[in-house]
């Protein structure tokens, strides 16, 4: 066997894995994401949920000993406190702490998740790997469903299959993708970073379509969103110094 059939070889091996291990964190992000929603307030399991970009150095750091800027630090910080602005959320009684560590499952699954992502060889088709991912991430979700809850509940009525099939397409496969493809160029912390953005686009639909308050607090943390993700932005060094 040449140098080049095994390269090709062992990168195939680490895809596979990376996308195996991906999935099995992209499958655990809505299991203990819906279990949040059924014991906690929503605005603190969303909050918790926007963690994940911490996690997503730490798991980084651990598995690949990938070093952490101490900017990427400041940005994640920014983003907490942004997600607090906006969320606000309720004061929570103590008795639901134990509900709150394991939602914390979901932003774990999807750091896990966001990480691998970035470490599958760019030369697999982003089609495949987001196939294989959706796929894969649905039998542990659709595992933990049958093991816990007994059965799948499915839509009864047709508008309910058509908003299934919208969901799966939009924000499921092609989500997805836009998802494995920036995380392959920007690599998962900045990738983490900048899908913090969507709460901003949260606020704007609500702002532009539903006619919801405007607060301080919301535009305050839109702001610091937007600034985490320009100080994550890569910075290019001048040709010829370090």
């Amino acid at each position: 066997m040449s140098e080049g059939e095994r390269s090709d070889g062992q990168k195939a091996r680490l895809g596979m894995a990376m996308v195996a291990l991906g999935a099995f964190g992209f499958g655990l992000l809505p299991i203990f994401l819906f279990e949040g929603y059924a014991m906690l307030p929503a605005s603190i399991t969303v909050l918790v949920f926007y963690t994940y970009p911490a996690f997503t150095l730490v798991i980084a750091r651990v598995l690949f000993g990938v070093r952490i800027e101490p900017r990427m630090l400041g940005t994640i910080v920014l983003v907490v406190f942004a997600a607090t602005l906006i969320l606000a959320p309720d004061a929570i009684e103590f008795g639901l702490m134990p509900a709150v560590f394991v939602t914390f499952g979901a932003p774990l699954g999807y750091s896990l998740y966001l990480v691998c992502l970035s470490r599958i060889p760019s030369d697999v088709d982003p089609a495949l790997r987001t196939l294989l991912l959706t796929t894969a991430a649905g039998l542990v979700a659709g595992a933990y469903t049958l093991l816990v809850e007994g059965g799948l509940t499915l839509p009864v009525s047709t508008a309910g299959w058509v908003s299934l099939a919208g969901m799966t397409l939009v924000t499921g496969i092609v989500g997805i993708m836009l998802v494995v493809v920036g995380a392959s160029l920007a690599g998962s912390a900045r990738a983490a970073v900048a899908g913090s953005g969507e709460l901003v686009t949260v606020l704007a639909v609500g702002w532009l379509l539903f006619g919801e308050v405007v607060t301080v607090e919301a535009v305050l943390g839109a702001g610091l969103i937007f600034g985490a993700i320009v100080i994550s932005l890569p910075r290019e060094r001048p040709v010829g110094k370090t």
